[in-house]
């Protein structure tokens, strides 16, 4: 059994493909195996997986009998992967040389369910200030502080949604977690898939720790979903809604399921996803992080408190140690989560 499986989900990446599979390839931690499934594309991608594939057996090959999209493809990926733990990278993204050793010594030190890694952002023939100015906020989130074993629960869970990174790609999951708890994506293909994921992982409960190096490098270029979307759909987010509900129902008692997506719902990061619209002429947004009101894409009120801002700074990893004399950052976002309330 490999330690360590990575999907990557191969689809219309030509350019990129080679310096992804090649970046798993020459990790440090070598017993690994790297499911690489064709999504039937229309270039040559997938010819160069086989080229590797023939020099490199820890590559597997699958084959998608149709285009089913990113969410399906990891699915297959989760169902086909023989690894303790599992690794989802995106095709135009790479690893740097020691991001899985790292995040599996982290793993096995304490057993953890999920290890994440901080994040590189490159930005790939993008000259937008609009997308700029949004990533310089993803940086921020992404080069989390590390953590060593944080439990999730019931009291800390609306505080872990706001202030861990939502994304799948900049960590390692212990496969056995996901397949006992039956955490899988959502089977449609919809965009921002990573959301429900999430959200299914986390209500969970699992054990978390951040190792303290980057692990992952993120590519952002013209033409892919960052870029190319404003947000989320209307009909996928109804859709992964609707998963995320099934999900909790499933797993939670009737009311339980609903206060566990109330808190949801209620995180800033979450909220806009939540929030009332009528007929894109009014959207409103009132929870107890955020007040506030738009229409006719005008901001009408908005209201965030004093307490909000400065907690979310605490939790967003933003390197203030130093305010804390005696106390690390980790301790910081122990005490903070533990309390339940912000």
């Amino acid at each position: 059994m490999p330690l360590v499986s990575v999907v990557i989900p191969v689809y219309n990446v030509e350019e990129y493909i080679a310096q992804c599979v090649q970046s798993v390839m020459k990790q440090t931690l070598k017993d690994i195996e790297i499911i690489c499934i064709d999504d039937c594309g229309s270039d040559n991608s997938f010819k160069i997986v086989e080229n590797f594939a023939k020099s490199d057996t820890r590559i597997k090959i699958f084959r998608n009998a149709a285009n089913y999209g990113q969410s399906i493809v990891r699915s297959v990926g989760i169902n086909n992967a023989k690894g303790k733990y599992i690794f989802f990278l995106d095709s135009d993204d790479y690893l740097l040389e020691n991001a899985l050793e790292d995040m599996y010594k982290k793993a096995q030190e304490f057993d953890n369910d999920v290890v994440l890694s901080k994040t590189e952002i490159l930005l790939d023939g993008i000259s937008n200030p609009i997308i700029e100015k949004r990533i310089k906020f993803a940086q921020k989130r992404l080069a989390l502080e590390p953590f060593d074993n944080i439990q999730v629960t019931k009291e800390n869970f609306d505080c872990m949604v706001q202030n861990i990174p939502v994304v799948v790609w900049n960590r390692l999951f212990k496969l056995q977690f996901l397949k006992d708890n039956k955490i899988d994506f959502i089977h449609e293909n919809v965009t921002y898939e990573d959301i429900g994921f999430f959200i299914k992982y986390l209500a969970c409960f699992p054990s978390m720790s951040a190792v303290d190096s980057y692990g992952l490098v993120y590519r952002i270029r013209p033409n892919s979903t960052t870029t190319s979307r404003r947000g989320i759909v209307k009909k996928d987010l109804k859709k992964y809604i609707k998963d995320i509900t099934l999900f909790l129902n499933n797993r939670f008692r009737k009311e339980e399921a609903k206060e566990m997506l109330k808190l949801v719902a209620s995180t800033p990061v979450q909220a806009n996803h939540f929030e009332k619209n009528f007929l894109n002429l009014l959207r409103i947004t009132w929870t107890k992080y955020q007040k506030r009101v738009i229409f006719l894409g005008i901001p009408l009120f908005g209201q965030k408190t004093d307490k909000e801002d400065v907690i979310y700074k605490i939790l967003g990893f933003i390197k203030i140690k130093k305010k804390y004399q005696g106390q690390t950052l980790e301790e910081k976002f122990n005490e903070i989560c533990y309390k339940g309330k912000l």
